[in-house]
């Protein structure tokens, strides 16, 4: 699927785009992303133009000025993204909180709903709800300890166990299989981005489960009734309620696949309009950064980028990193920067298998397509921790185009403790069932702010200042590690057998170190050496 950014009001909406055909606009679950719709988009698009979008505030779309006061505070900005994308009258589909949106969307713009499909919708008595909500959504401010993670984590198990998940009882139990760790770990990872807002849209749509707010959508619509729901309690009570007479129930079998299959076939049936146009191009919100995306061998570039006047600050990302990771430390200029995220890091997508394994050599000739695809001449070039060896290679390649280099962030290691990491570090960190696996990579990151990776729990390896042990920035370094999953090793390890010093002699251009502590005295001593050392390059 195409992913792409929509500004709307000065915010960008993320979504995913595929297919071609009459347009069908999907609302995902909260809080979770589009990401959790993909299976019915996918589906849905082998016979027309699917467009699932992230909710303001969840998967990566930018979260709303201040908190929404209801559901409804929500639809100016769902219109505006139609009409950024060109829409007229569609088909909308919402599984959970995106069905409540999808009932309130229908209600203020019958209009534009030329068919609304609503899954994993039900009627919950006011009473009942509010008993359930007080526990539902407990605190998840970050912690020091990392224990503010287990919340997460029972959170999203007892989601498949009871419901609602926080009631113990037997006559609560969902009678299914737990899904695998990993899938738990994808949904667990859109709680962990959407914060401690990510009750935002979910809390309300809790009360707009209501038999009354259905009864009031006026356009064709159909109720999914799948019998592998989690909710599925509360779908036949809001049967039983009466639906009027512009609705129709869709019976799908327990199995996923009949779900999936269901739905799309039962559209095909039931909805016909005219083609959706072409994707816009994309425009970037003034005065800050924000995401795009870059469509190169076969795969889609992430990265973040700022407008200005002046020479463009390029800043590349670790491997084992991300784009919004580095983008704090460019905070501070006005001028035209943007950062680079490596192929299969952060947001951006691995290469295929044909373009072989991922070194650092490889990953600086694509983002220099990045940079001809932009259309950027001259640039300042900055390597920040693992991104340093993917800037030296670039410098290397395109030594008219970079004007100086700058490497910044955690130190480039020597020979022998990148030879000592790549025997005992790079790990992945694979999911749980218990969850476990979260605070062992908490306390790694941790740790990462405390000591040098080779002297982790040693005097010696001691970090010199305060060291900066804010739990949301540590969240969102977990974050990124644990998008990463089982790419991690080889990414952390074309990092670590990067040969830094020999590469540095080779420059032409200025070197700038900056400052970080255990800046290694070797790579200090490369960057000397380089025939660009004799130009003016103070150290940052």
């Amino acid at each position: 699927m195409q992913r792409a950014f929509l500004t709307v009001d000065g915010r960008q909406l993320h979504c995913r785009v595929a297919g071609d055909g009459a347009p069908v606009v999907l609302l995902h679950p909260s809080p979770l992303s589009s990401s959790a719709v993909l299976p019915v988009a996918t589906e849905i698009a082998r016979h027309f133009r699917v467009y699932a979008l992230d909710t303001p505030g969840y998967g990566l779309s930018d979260p709303p000025p201040r908190q929404p006061a209801s559901l409804q505070d929500y639809l100016p900005t769902f219109a505006a993204a139609l009409d950024a994308l060109g829409l007229g009258r569609i088909c909308l589909y919402g599984a959970a909180t995106g069905a409540q949106f999808a009932v309130e969307f229908a209600r203020r713009y019958p209009e534009r709903c030329a068919h609304v499909v609503l899954d994993s919708a039900g009627h919950i008595d006011p009473a009942e709800c509010d008993r359930i909500v007080p526990a539902y959504f407990p605190d998840v401010t970050p912690r020091a300890d990392g224990g503010h993670l287990a919340t997460y984590w029972q959170m999203v198990r007892d989601l498949f166990v009871f419901f609602p998940w926080p009631d113990a009882r037997a006559a609560r139990r969902i009678p299914r299989d737990l899904p695998p760790p990993a899938a738990m770990q994808s949904m667990l990872l859109d709680y962990l981005r959407a914060g401690e807002g990510y009750a935002w849209a979910y809390r309300p749509a809790f009360y707009n489960e209501n038999a009354a707010r259905a009864q009031g959508v006026t356009v064709p619509a159909t109720l999914v009734r799948w019998e592998g729901s989690v909710v599925l309690r509360i779908t036949d009570e809001l049967i039983a309620a009466g639906l009027p007479p512009n609705f129709a129930v869709l019976h799908a079998g327990p199995a996923p696949e009949r779900r999936t299959r269901g739905i799309a076939a039962w559209l095909r049936e039931r909805y016909q309009g005219p083609p959706a146009p072409p994707l816009p191009a994309q425009s970037l919100p003034q005065g800050r950064f924000a995401s795009r995306y870059l469509a190169l061998r076969g795969a889609q570039l992430h990265l973040r980028q700022r407008g200005g006047d002046g020479l463009p600050r390029v800043a590349i990302a670790a491997p084992t990193g991300a784009a919004r990771l580095v983008e704090p430390r460019l905070a501070a200029g006005s001028g035209p920067a943007l950062v680079l995220e490596p192929p299969g890091s952060g947001e951006s997508d691995p290469l295929p298998p044909a373009d072989g394994p991922a070194t650092l050599e490889g990953h600086a000739a694509v983002l220099g397509e990045a940079l001809d695809e932009l259309g950027l001449g001259e640039c300042e070039l900055e390597g920040h921790d693992g991104g340093a060896g993917i800037a030296i290679e670039l410098a290397l390649q395109r030594p008219r185009q970079v004007r100086r280099l700058r490497l910044a962030g955690e130190p480039l290691p020597d020979a022998a403790t990148r030879a000592a990491l790549l025997e005992h570090e790079p790990r992945d960190f694979p999911p749980r069932g218990d969850g476990a696996h979260l605070l062992e990579a908490w306390h790694l990151l941790r740790d990462r702010r405390l000591w040098t990776r080779a002297g982790r729990g040693l005097r010696a390896g001691i970090l010199p200042g305060d060291p900066a042990l804010d739990p949301r920035e540590l969240q969102r370094e977990l974050v990124e590690l644990m998008c990463l999953g089982p790419r991690y090793r080889a990414a952390r390890a074309a990092e670590l057998t990067h040969a830094h010093e020999t590469r540095l002699t080779r420059l032409a251009c200025p070197v700038v170190l900056d400052d970080s502590p255990g800046r290694a005295a070797g790579l200090a001593s490369a960057a000397g050496e380089s025939p660009g050392a004799g130009h003016p390059a103070p150290r940052a």
